[in-house]
């Protein structure tokens, strides 16, 4: 796709730049525990709640850390 000339957009919603394993790494790095300080740490909008493909991502990655 990059070579045809398309711009490639691997983030995981509007919320965050950047792709869910990238999420995933960043919030175990920096050990954050509750939605609300992924999305004021990393979120683009610190003031966001979040949608119905960030919410379920970040829950499972704080579950599963």
């Amino acid at each position: 796709m990059k070579r045809a000339g398309h711009v490639l957009n691997t983030n995981i919603c509007p919320h965050f730049a950047m792709a869910r394993v990238d999420l995933f790494n960043v919030i175990k790095v920096r050990k954050l525990r509750t939605f609300g300080e992924v999305m004021t740490t990393i979120g683009i909008d610190k003031d966001a709640i979040g949608c119905e493909i960030c919410k379920p991502a970040v829950g499972s990655i704080l579950s599963s850390l």
